[in-house]
């Protein structure tokens, strides 16, 4: 007896007790044996009563003992593995589960897997079940049903991978996952593995989206650039016209409004550079009247002729602070989400613009369009939701919209019915002082001299502009397109240059580089810098010592000569 581990002692003891009450004939059990060296080692005991005596007591038994030392241990190490392999499994960070491929029925899920869908395991108990828990929708889970069986029927494995599958959890939220299965066939079972991937998802596609913005503010950039040039020579032929005429007897009505609009222009082109730089706008007094008048003319010209345009302007002059750009874009927006639900169909789109008796102005963007699901309303403002097909929408649209609005101090409402159409309300503080009217105003006086100026540009229009303009105010004007070339011009010192005016953007040379070289060659002549880009940007990356003044283009002449003046007197 003192060679039974203790441990195993209670129960041997029971066990052979029982044979000798004689309610036992036989006697299997394991139990460990000490040995000298104080280990143990496992062994196997097989018994048997041979000899009974009066009242059937046993009086002889015959027994084996044999050493299972080895297997138990390897039963042991399986055991351990086992556990460990467990515990990696239920702890691992990706989704695991195991079917029946012929019933489909559940065997096996792991932690992770019950986290991702969101459901309890008791409630997934097959292939079936799953399918009506995790897609609510129908249209969409018959359409992904289909597919992912046929995936599996064709035995591929490259085909047993599916990314961006939309998921409704228990508590009706919303998840994207990637999935994968792994066919064990001769085991009839079915791995599923499957990995959430929304937070990546939003990452990337916010990614995208700054991506995105930064390729449009770039190519908004160089657009301005260029149409400042164009506007340059327009707004600055038109100017030189219009003073031509200030003596005369003839109308100036036509030229007045060529000043007019290339202003609106030029205004618009400043937008939009700040719109490319992602900088917030300084907000001035706006008519909503106009600017809704204003973009019906944009929104008519990209939507399709199959929906109407009505305009309901109560408001005779409805005026807010506010910037133009960031208020067109609401009514871009709202305009086009409308269009879109009517895109089928067609319709009618009313825009509207109302007062309100406490200060407030309410625009408004309607549809009669299919309306917006109940279960989605409440998401509309999110950002990166959309309802839209992939590649019709990226989900920012009416979130930038709500951000805009309240920016600006305001309130959006949104009411929709399906089938009958949606409305969405703008609400805006009224501004109490009346925005500058769009007038020509008085022409001053132009400051003139008989100076040298050397003139560099690369855009021929804006250099005859410039050229013949100072030319008439009196100034011996040297046009010259290439900086290169006008590098040698004062190097070689054959004009006694008072003043050049350089463009920024020009090829070979910037205009910062361009002034730069002039310094080493002489320090004595102030320079003018030139650009259709921001020049505060560039005023606070020069280092150029010559340069004395920055102009904004498109050029306003009077403004001009004051700068070449001002330059001329003051070359320190």
């Amino acid at each position: 007896m003192s060679l039974v581990y203790p441990g195993d002692r209670p129960e041997f003891l029971y066990e052979i007790k029982r044979i000798l009450l004689s309610q036992k004939s036989s006697l299997s059990m394991k139990c460990r044996i000490l040995l000298e060296n104080n280990e143990y080692i496992w062994i196997e005991i097989e018994g048997r009563v041979v000899e009974q005596g009066i009242n059937t007591r046993p009086l002889r038994m015959f027994g084996v003992f044999k050493d299972i030392n080895e297997q138990k241990k390897l039963i042991e190490s399986l055991e351990n593995r086992n556990r460990y392999i467990e515990s990696i499994v239920e702890n691992m960070p990706i989704g695991l589960a195991v079917n029946y491929i012929d019933s489909g029925r559940a065997d096996y899920m792991n932690r992770r897997f019950a986290e991702i869908y969101g459901w309890p395991a008791d409630k997934i108990t097959g292939v079936e079940k799953f399918f009506e828990q995790v897609y609510p929708d129908p249209e969409y889970r018959e359409q992904l049903k289909k597919r992912i069986m046929d995936d599996i029927s064709s035995g591929d494995p490259k085909r047993m991978h599916w990314e961006g599958v939309k998921i409704t959890t228990e508590d009706g939220s919303h998840k994207i996952v990637n999935a994968k299965n792994i066919p064990i066939f001769d085991q009839n079972l079915m791995v599923s593995l499957v990995e959430d991937v929304t937070e990546k998802n939003e990452l990337e596609n916010k990614l995208r989206q700054s991506q995105k913005m930064e390729a449009i503010g770039t190519l908004a950039g160089g657009i301005a650039h260029d149409f400042n040039n164009i506007l340059t020579a327009i707004m600055g032929f038109a100017e030189i016209l219009q003073r031509k005429m200030k003596d005369t007897d003839d109308d100036p009505f036509e030229i007045n409004e060529i000043v007019i609009a290339s202003r609106r222009a030029a205004e618009l082109v400043s937008q939009i550079l700040t719109f490319s730089r992602m900088k917030e706008k300084e907000k001035l007094p706006l008519d909503l009247a106009a600017l809704v008048k204003e973009a019906v003319k944009l929104i008519r010209a990209s939507i399709p002729a199959s929906i109407e345009i009505v305009t309901e302007v109560s408001a005779g002059s409805a005026v807010i602070l506010g910037d133009p750009t960031q208020i067109h874009q609401i009514l871009l927006n709202l305009c086009a989400n409308a269009a879109h639900a009517m895109k089928l169909k067609g319709g009618i789109l009313r825009i509207g613009l109302s007062e309100k008796h406490n200060g407030f102005y309410d625009l408004s963007v309607a549809d009669n369009g299919g309306g917006i699901p109940p279960n989605v309303i409440d998401r509309i403002f999110e950002p990166y939701f959309t309802t839209k097909a992939a590649g019709e929408g990226t989900g920012m649209g009416l979130s930038m919209v709500h951000g805009i609005v309240k920016n600006h101090g305001g309130d959006i409402t949104v009411r929709s019915t399906e089938d009958i159409g949606t409305v969405f309300t703008v609400t805006f503080p009224a501004y109490d002082n009346s925005p500058a009217d769009a007038a020509i105003e008085p022409i001053p006086d132009l400051q003139k001299g008989t100076e040298t100026i050397l003139l560099v540009d690369d855009e021929a229009a804006v250099s005859r502009f410039i050229s013949i303009f100072l030319s008439q105010i009196g100034y011996r004007v040297h046009s010259m397109n290439d900086p290169i070339s006008a590098i040698e011009l004062v190097r070689s010192g054959d004009e006694d240059l008072n003043l050049i005016i350089t463009d920024q953007n020009m090829p070979g040379m910037t205009g910062m580089e361009f002034a730069d070289k002039v310094y080493e060659i002489s320090r004595e002549i102030p320079i003018i810098l030139m650009s259709g880009l921001e020049v505060n940007d560039l005023s606070m990356g020069s280092q150029s010592l010559n340069i004395k003044k920055f102009l904004q283009k498109p050029l306003n002449i009077s403004t001009l000569s004051a700068a070449v003046r001002e330059c001329l007197n003051h070359p320190e």
